[in-house]
């Protein structure tokens, strides 16, 4: 796993790779506006090959949305796989307790 930075230290430049699958995920929360309400999509993409690991969707870009999330995600690995994680929303991937 690596992280890899091209040219100067701007916003949006930082390259993310994975040597092998479950190594490191990337996720985020993104809202789209529909006729009915908004939605929201939590997700997880393996940087390995781009794929999308585990999702979630609700209405509120809380941590329900993030902790549903990360549920289907964490039953995903084999048990010798130890993935990190990448987001930056920490607020709402903070575990409680």
């Amino acid at each position: 796993m690596r992280r890899e930075r091209r040219g100067a230290r701007k916003p949006g430049k930082l390259r993310f790779r994975a040597d092998s699958p479950n190594q490191l995920g990337l996720t985020d929360i993104t809202e789209s506006s529909i006729p009915a309400d908004k939605v929201c999509l939590s997700s997880v993409i393996d940087c390995f090959d781009g794929m999308c690991v585990a999702w979630a969707q609700s209405t509120s870009p809380n941590a329900e949305l993030a902790s549903a999330m990360l549920g289907v995600a964490a039953s995903k690995p084999h048990e010798s796989e130890r993935p990190v994680g990448h987001g930056d929303r920490g607020c709402r991937y903070r575990r409680s307790g």
